[in-house]
């Protein structure tokens, strides 16, 4: 990948992190299940349609053209998993998908969940 495809990435990777940050602020915890039917919706709000656009177009560029073809959430928990632990500035933010840690009661075979942190850039 060269410098110019690695900054395009990157700014797709920073607006789709904004889009969850928003969509669950505070760190709160959203499962793959959670992201695909983000992605999926047709109606709803307008707010919502874009940041599910946002993260198609990240996490399945394939797609771009083909708008009403459905994603599972299998699919979206292995692209999300290529974009653990990178760091991307938005918005005068540092913000990071990670994995959230399990908590009790949780079983192996529970779904991951994930969250964006977020810091202020110094």
């Amino acid at each position: 990948m060269d410098q110019e495809e690695g900054e395009e990435e990157g700014a797709g990777l920073a607006e789709a992190l904004q889009a969850l940050a928003t969509q669950w602020p505070g760190e709160a915890r959203f499962r793959a299940a959670d992201v695909a039917r983000l992605i999926n919706a047709r109606g709803g709000v307008a707010a919502d349609r874009e940041r599910g656009t946002s993260l198609r177009e990240l996490l399945f560029p394939e797609l771009s053209g083909s708008p009403d073809t459905p994603v599972t959430p299998r699919a979206v928990g292995m692209r999300l998993g290529h974009h653990l632990d990178a760091p991307v500035v938005a918005r005068g933010r540092t913000l990071v998908l990670r994995v959230a840690p399990r908590l009790p009661g949780d079983k192996a075979r529970d779904p991951h969940e994930y969250l964006v942190k977020g810091a202020e850039r110094p």
